[in-house]
Order: structure tokens, then sequence, then C-alpha cells
């Protein structure tokens, strides 16, 4: 493929992920809100909602790792992401006709779940395919970019939509958006020869195990994927306790907890906006070494805020942990994608991908379970500390000397 038509496709992939993020995020806010305000659901139903789009990763994530490295991945991102349109423009058709029940918005969740975990993977997988691997880091500092840029857009418009014309109507900008980014797709030039010949059972099963040697027999996947693992389960511990050590322990006005919260996205767009330029100055293994220390040692702020001027502490604490977090996310994905074997991507991928978000849930719990028996401060500190964990692994590992991450080995299946 010429370095044209490979500049022009990533371009096309690098416009759909912007339409997909901005509807995605809107959805966020509005979909539950068609649950609580229109079926008056409870709380537990309404998280239930919620986690029945994320469940997908931990049923199905393996599969589709599998299905993503035999099939065209352009067009299974066509597929994907126009079926996920068609779903979501369900709910204000249902609406308008009267029809539209609690029921269906967990049949929506669930499947558009479904085809977001086989679009995501395929998404990673064909990248590189587009991209030179020297410039995979560029590529995808531009699509975290882009994606945290539209996720603010979507969040923003999402409340403005849902005043005006009610949050079942509001989700039709979603499917607008996601159906443009599936146009998109639909024009990707097809990719290099895949296995088009039939699948036994028993096959699917040994592809898995395939997929999941490839990532923790390899020491560079391994510990990326280790460490990753162990920032989102902060992360989400974190993100369970941060409103409720705002409004609870801070006693913050809630108009300023919005706001506060934003200084984490925008912290993780100025990450990703810098890391490849960064990354050319210091090269990946010195900035991967660097972001995994000193996101926390900023990060250590947070749980010494207090209300009033100290306030500034979250903010500061809260974007410079972000920024860190991005640029250590775009580094780490970029290497795992640089020493990957073409026909291990999808699979790589998703094993990466089932332990890295299938912690997330975990630590939600975790987050909770801790502030409710330490309190709500003493979760925040004992979060801000874990945070180094992912800088011991990696003094642990063979990266901790590397220049370049990516500059031995390969997974082998």
């Amino acid at each position: 493929m010429g370095e044209a038509t490979s500049d022009r496709s990533f371009r096309k992939i690098w416009v759909a992920t912007g339409f997909g993020t901005a509807g995605e995020a809107l959805t966020e806010v509005a979909f539950p809100l068609v649950a609580v305000v229109s079926f008056h659901a409870s709380s537990f139903a309404t998280s239930a909602l919620m986690a029945a789009e994320q469940v997908s990763w931990l049923v199905l994530g393996l599969f589709a790792g599998v299905l993503v490295d035999r099939v065209n991945k352009g067009r299974l991102l066509t597929i994907g992401t126009v079926g996920r349109a068609i779903v979501y423009a369900s709910v204000p058709v249902a609406a308008l006709l009267g029809w539209l029940t609690l029921a269906q918005l967990f049949v929506v969740a669930a499947v558009s779940g479904v085809l977001y975990v086989v679009t995501s993977v395929a998404q990673d997988a064909v990248t590189p395919e587009l991209v030179e691997r020297a410039q995979l880091t560029n590529a995808n500092s531009r699509l975290s970019s882009t994606q945290t840029a539209a996720s603010l857009v979507g969040r923003g418009i999402s409340g403005l939509l849902v005043q005006t014309i009610g949050a079942p109507l509001a989700i039709a900008a979603d499917a607008i958006a996601t159906g443009t980014a599936g146009i998109l797709y639909a024009t990707l030039p097809a990719p290099h020869q895949v296995r088009p010949r039939r699948i036994r059972v028993s096959e699917i099963f040994a592809e898995i195990r395939e997929g999941l040697g490839a990532t923790f027999r390899d020491a560079t996947i391994r510990t990326l994927v280790i460490a990753a693992a162990t920032s989102n389960l902060l992360t989400a511990a974190q993100s369970a306790l941060s409103i409720l050590f705002l409004v609870r322990t801070l006693h913050v006005p809630v108009a300023l907890t919005g706001v506060l919260l934003l200084s984490s996205s925008a912290g993780g767009l100025i990450g990703a906006l810098a890391c490849a330029r960064a990354e050319r100055r210091w090269g990946s293994g010195r900035l991967w070494r660097v972001a995994l220390v000193a996101g926390p040692a900023v990060g250590m702020l947070v749980p010494f805020a207090w209300l009033g001027a100290g306030v500034a502490l979250f903010a500061v604490g809260s974007f410079g942990l972000s920024l860190a977090l991005a640029i250590v996310n775009i580094v780490s994905f970029s290497t795992r994608q640089a020493v990957c074997p073409p026909e291990l991507r999808g699979r790589v991928s998703a094993s990466s991908r089932f332990t890295t978000w299938g912690v997330i849930p975990i630590g939600l719990l975790l987050g909770g379970i801790i502030g409710s028996t330490f309190g709500i401060r003493t979760a925040i500190a004992a979060v801000a500390v874990a945070y180094f964990v992912p800088a011991l692994v990696s003094r642990l590992s063979p990266l901790h000397l590397r220049a370049d991450l990516a500059q031995t080995g390969r997974p082998r299946a």
C-alpha cells in the first residue's frame, strides 16, 4: 500500500474516531437519563444498565480477537459501527412511537456493547497496517487526543440536547455520529489477505490460547499489560471516590465539582498532544519510565486538598496524573502494536484489553469498599500511593533499561 494511500486511510480512521467518540460520550450521559427520567429506574437498575455494555469485554473480548484476525478488518469496522448506529437509532424511534421500554434499553446496551468490543479490537489491529512502525506513537497520539477532545465535546453538548429535546431523542445525535464513522470506515482500502476458511470450535479456543500466550509469554507485552491493568484498576477506584471526596469530604459546590473533574480530562488531552514530540526527544523507554513516576508524584497532591484554595491541589494533582497516564498508555499501546506480528494483532489486542479493561469493575468495587471501611480521604490517599506500583513493575522488568521499549523480541505463539 502506497504512503499517500496509507495516509488518507489513517485520516479516515482519525476522523471516524472523532465522530464515534463524541457520540459515545453523548450517550454515556443521555442513556442512563432515559432510564431514570422516563422509567424512574432505581440506582441498581441504572448501574446494571451501564454495566450491560461493559460486560461484553469479559464475555466476548477474547473471541473478538480470533474473529478480527480472520476477516477483512475494514469491513468488520463498517458492519460493527453501522450496526451500533442502527441499534442506537431504535431508541429515539421507539420513543417517538411510544414503544420505548426499559427492557429495550438493556437490549440496546448489550448489543452495542458486543459490537463495540469487535470494532475496538478491529481498529487496534488495522491501524498498524496503515501506519509505518516509526509513526505509530504519533498516530496513536493523534487518535488519543482526538478521543479526549471529542469526549469533552460530546459531554458538553449532551446536557443542552437532553434539556432541549429530551434524553431519548438526544441519542439520535449519537446514531448520526456513529453512522458517519461507519461510512468513513466503508471507504478504507482492503487490507492484506486474511484467512477466510471455516474454523472449528476447538480451533477457536486454540487461537485464544495462542493470543494469550503471545501476550503473556513475551516480556515486553506482559510488562506493559500488567502495568496498564494496575493503572486502570486504580483509576477505576479513584473515579468511584472522587465525587464523594469533593462533595462529602471537601463540601465543594456541585457546579465547581464538575469543573474540577474536567482537570483530569484536560491533563489527558495535553498528554496525548505532547506524547509524540516527547518520545522523539527522550525515547519511548525513558519517557515511559519517567511518566510512571512523575504522574503519581504529582497525583499525591490530591488527598491533601481542602475546601477553599486547597481544591487547587485536587485540580493540579488530577491534571498531572492524567497527563502522565495518557503518555504511558500511548507509548505502551504503540509498543505493543510495533512488536506484535500482524497475524496475532487481533488476538493480542483482545487479550490485552480483556485484562486491562476487565479489572475496571473490580477497581470500582474496591474503591467503594476501601472508602466505606477506612474513610474517603484515607482511601484516596491509599490509591494515590498505589499508583507507584506500575513504576515498580517497570523497575523489576527487562524494560527498565531500554531506550526503545520495542527494541528487542517479538511475541511467540
